[in-house]
């Protein structure tokens, strides 16, 4: 059994997101229904400008073309404006109770059943064959309990590196022999 204790702070959380973000699956793209007007909007003028250049004798296909990339352009822009907007830190917390809720101290406590993960405000028990991946950075370990979801502990919260590499070992042990 090995147990670690520690305040997690919106900065945990801010790298969390980060290293999601950067190795989330990818997902069948549903294009967001502002995207969607964007981009037909955009595409719209393109076939208008599309239109007035047949009626000005210039070359139409390059102006339709034009206004198509740039829908598209558009469009994606904003869809990852937005998914980056909804997934920042700061929206996670829709007041003063749920940042209480979520941040402050925690204790990890590892055994051969799993996590169990204690607060001021509650107490979890994530058993190894429900733990999707732990996933680890120079300064965290992150054990993901649903494809967006991880319980976060940071390197700060060890005494020193061995501590966290061993920390590391234990986990890693533990969930690689119930064959997920």
């Amino acid at each position: 059994m090995m147990e670690v204790e520690y305040e997690l702070t919106p900065e945990d959380i801010s790298a969390f997101h980060a290293d999601y973000r950067k190795h989330a699956p990818v997902l069948q793209r549903r294009i967001d229904p502002v995207v969607g007007y964007v981009m037909l909007v955009t595409c719209t003028l393109g076939c208008v400008a599309f239109g007035a250049a047949i009626a000005l004798n210039m070359d139409s296909l390059a102006l339709l073309l034009i206004g198509a990339s740039a829908g598209v352009c558009a469009g994606s822009w904003i869809e990852g404006w937005q998914r980056k907007r909804m997934t920042a830190p700061w929206n996670l917390f829709e007041s003063h109770r749920d940042a209480e809720k979520i941040l402050g101290w925690q204790r990890v406590v590892l055994d051969a059943q799993g996590i169990d993960v204690t607060s001021r405000f509650s107490s979890s028990l994530f058993l190894w064959h429900g733990i999707d991946k732990i996933a680890t950075t120079d300064e965290y370990i992150f054990f993901y309990v649903t494809t967006n979801l991880a319980q976060i502990v940071p390197l700060r919260a060890f005494a020193d590196g061995r501590a966290f590499d061993a920390f590391v070992e234990t986990a890693k042990c533990h969930h690689g022999m119930i064959g997920v």
